[in-house]
């Protein structure tokens, strides 16, 4: 079956040989068309390729453990992990935690890392506080890499906690070549909701 797989492979590559020498000798536009088909199809291959290969992903996790409710002492865990195949060079990785409270029927996915951005939060937050930058000492995250950290804060514990992580890659020159691909993220970013009732 593989043989007879490749030997389909080979007559299709030989009558391709075939055409492009008949359609050269008989007509030359023709075979200009054909090499620029052929170039189109061979440049979307190379952005596949790229695209699956030099591309960084980071996935982001947000843990978060009440060590003691009433005194409002809450534990962070924050993991990053690049699950590409590419080392990713950190820009910047910061931390927020807002506090809202639920007057109405929805609290948004959104948080603010730059108060310019507030009214985007739904209701919004008691007091803004500039977001943490956090892994200061770590510049490059290798593939397969997962680098955790836990904080502890103090909160007001019969408000809704409201947390974002988010980390921004530094792409460097790659980012020319990902901006004509189109896609490839620049920043990463996860949200997450926490009540006095979760453990």
């Amino acid at each position: 079956m593989i043989r007879n797989f490749q030997i389909a492979r080979l007559l299709i590559l030989l009558a391709f040989i075939l055409i492009v020498i008949v359609g050269f000798i008989n007509n030359a536009e023709f075979t200009r068309g054909l090499v620029e088909v052929i170039a189109i199809i061979l440049a979307a291959i190379v952005a596949i390729f790229i695209y699956v290969n030099f591309s960084p992903k980071i996935t982001l996790r947000v843990i978060p453990t009440w060590i003691d409710k009433d005194k409002g002492i809450l534990k962070i865990r924050t993991e990053i992990e690049n699950v590409s195949r590419v080392v990713c060079i950190k820009k910047r990785i910061r931390f927020q935690i807002l506090e809202q409270k639920f007057d109405g029927n929805l609290i948004n996915e959104f948080v603010a890392f730059d108060e310019s951005k507030i009214d985007l939060m739904n209701p919004k937050p008691e007091h803004f506080s500039p977001a943490e930058e956090i892994n200061k000492s770590t510049s490059h995250f290798y593939p397969g890499e997962i680098v955790a950290v836990e904080r502890l804060y103090r909160v007001n514990s019969s408000l809704i906690q409201h947390l974002g992580l988010q980390f921004e890659a530094d792409l460097g020159i790659m980012k020319f070549v990902m901006r004509i691909l189109r896609g490839i993220p620049e920043q990463w970013t996860t949200t997450m909701i926490v009540t006095k009732d979760q453990t």
